[in-house]
């Protein structure tokens, strides 16, 4: 996927990529933040280090309809046993959203019994499976045990994408259709694929960090936040703020932190030379913590441009698992959550209208059209049509 250049604030990593679907261009933008785990408390920012690009993130995904959760590690018995639980849960509002456990047990002994062990790596590997298994890594003498149906694989961790990328995911500018099975770009197990996260929703591990039987610790307030910023003549840039989802928490048991992901896109036009138009986008990201209102919070490098903040009503409506990216609108907006309402709840949505037939229509004559559905004034748009048009002979 092309690439469009980024700037942080240095407590972020991020990536922005442009792709196409339904004749026109997005641009999608990830942003990353790494949390220590703390007991007790709400967990604390930390420096993204450098192997965030490693992660799903850095594998450019365009859209995904639900936020995964998964936890890479072992697990560690407060003092060496045969046999242990371990768990994984996400809490809101004193409700589970995700509650997860497993069963591990030591290494056979002659006899088949398990035996005393202090680690054990919560692996495909070591839970049920076999070559022509729903699980091929996996091996009948497992470790990692499915607590109600032994012989079922079950782990944390993500899972290897199976199956045929979707055709047209392989050119430099992504060109997909609008059939494609977003599910492809999931990572977690189906039963850790949630609703978007808010923040301040706990996580609650259990027997996976070493010497810490037990840790609750909330997740930030905070959020990853992002500017586009479009090209203008004189120096001058219209920015577009992206309406960014947490898409994933990814926790690193070894280390005790957790990353989180925010993700959003915005219809960027039907630009016949996509490198050019790419290539003169900007976008700035950074991690944005609440102020003492609540209200908004600080614009990524331009102060004048408030940002607003996820109200108290909740997250946005999640989609449904067959979910698509598109919503009303140039800008994808999603539908808010009306106060009391269980925002866990999936709401079907009726697949979207097929696109209207191509216009023969000029490439200024399009910019111009996607820019006036951002809501940019006829003054901006003259002004940056005409900063982008070739140079005549």
């Amino acid at each position: 996927m092309s690439a469009v250049h980024v700037s942080t604030d240095g407590r972020v990593d991020a990536t922005a990529f442009g792709w196409h679907c339904r004749g026109r261009l997005y641009v999608t933008v990830a942003v990353r933040a790494r949390f220590a785990v703390v007991d007790g408390r709400e967990a604390t920012r930390i420096d993204p280090g450098a192997d965030a690009a490693a992660s799903s993130m850095g594998g450019r995904v365009p859209y995904r309809p639900r936020c995964d959760v998964t936890f890479v590690g072992s697990a560690h018995p407060a003092s060496p046993a045969a046999t242990m639980m371990v768990r994984l849960a996400v809490m809101r509002a004193g409700r589970a959203v995700l509650d997860k456990s497993m069963r591990v047990v030591g290494p056979r002994s002659a006899d088949g019994s398990p035996l005393p062990f202090a680690e054990m790596p919560l692996t495909f590997e070591r839970t049920w499976g076999g070559p022509e298994s729903a699980n091929p890594v996996g091996t009948t003498v497992p470790n990692v045990i499915h607590p109600h149906v032994p012989r079922e694989p079950i782990g944390f961790a993500p899972v290897p994408r199976r199956g045929t990328p979707p055709p047209g995911l392989e050119r430099p500018v992504p060109v997909l259709a609008e059939t494609v099975p977003w599910t492809f770009f999931q990572s977690a197990p189906a039963d850790q694929q949630i609703g978007p996260l808010v923040g301040d929703e706990s996580l609650v591990l259990e027997g996976v960090l070493r010497e810490r039987p037990r840790v609750e610790t909330r997740l930030p307030r905070g959020r990853g936040a992002a500017l586009l910023r479009l090209p203008g003549a004189a120096g001058l840039a219209r920015s577009l703020p992206f309406d960014l989802a947490c898409d994933e928490l990814a926790i690193d048991g070894e280390r005790g932190t957790f990353d989180l992901v925010w993700r959003g896109r915005l219809d960027v036009g039907a630009s016949a030379d996509e490198a050019a138009a790419l290539g003169a986008l900007r976008v700035e990201a950074a991690f944005a913590s609440p102020l003492a209102d609540e209200s908004t919070v600080a614009g990524v490098g331009l102060p004048e441009l408030p940002l607003p903040f996820p109200s108290s009503t909740g997250p946005a409506r999640p989609p449904s698992a067959e979910g698509t990216p598109w919503g009303e609108g140039a800008l994808d907006a999603v539908v808010p959550a009306r106060p009391g309402e269980d925002t866990l709840a999936v709401e079907e949505s009726p697949p979207p209208p097929p696109p209207p037939p191509p216009r023969e229509v000029s490439q200024g004559a399009a910019l111009a059209e996607s820019l006036r559905r951002m809501g940019a004034s006829e003054a901006e748009i003259a002004e940056l049509v005409a900063a982008l048009a070739p140079p005549r002979a």
